[in-house]
């Protein structure tokens, strides 16, 4: 695995935020992906706290930081917000139950479903309202051959998740859906295009 140490990530902070600073708002947005294994003997918690810790040591409360992690629990985002963090995204990506098995099967294996949704929801507890912000993959619940047949079964799903995660103080968001190469979606898309030229 190749990733930059806390040094280096803070000697670029320090560069953009004490030394040439724009006169414009700023917010640090961390995401590294989800760490399933010990890093360095520290876990998923520990390795990004470390992060956040050294960039509040160096430039100080002034500027937000957001991070991209699993959903944890309350105690490990407690650790996170000891040590500087403002805002957590814990991506749903997709709210049916069956997609997300289709779609996330990593992080349904992993934490489960409604586990995911329990502890975003929690987690607004210990960040506060607006600062518990996951993201919505939009356009993926109609994707074939697993996606919804009609787009208003679709729009209900994600409407559902909105109202149920807003409700409970979390502010999703929605990003457009890409399909990445070498994904199953990929490779069904391509196979389904090659039947449709021939």
């Amino acid at each position: 695995m190749i990733y930059k140490s806390a040094e280096d990530v803070v000697t670029v902070m320090d560069a953009i935020f004490n030394k040439q600073r724009e006169p414009i708002n700023h917010t640090i947005f961390l995401t590294g992906g989800a760490i399933v294994k010990d890093l360095r003997s520290k876990s998923n918690v520990e390795f990004y706290a470390d992060y956040v810790r050294a960039i509040r040591e160096k430039i100080g409360s002034r500027w937000a930081i957001h991070m991209q992690t699993t959903a944890l629990t309350k105690d490990e985002c407690k650790i996170l917000k000891d040590a500087g963090l403002d805002c957590h995204h814990a991506n749903i990506e997709v709210w049916d139950r069956e997609l997300f098995k289709t779609f996330c099967p990593g992080k349904n294996a992993k934490v489960g479903r409604d586990e995911w949704v329990k502890r975003v929801c929690d987690s607004v507890d210990v960040f506060g309202e607006g600062c518990v912000v996951p993201t919505f993959v939009s356009g993926c619940e109609m994707a074939r051959p697993w996606g919804f047949e009609k787009w208003e079964d679709a729009v209900k799903s994600m409407k559902d998740a909105w109202e149920y995660l807003m409700s409970r103080g979390v502010t999703p968001r929605s990003s457009s859906w890409v399909i990445e190469p070498n994904s199953a979606l990929e490779n069904t898309i391509s196979r389904r295009s090659r039947s449709n030229t021939t």
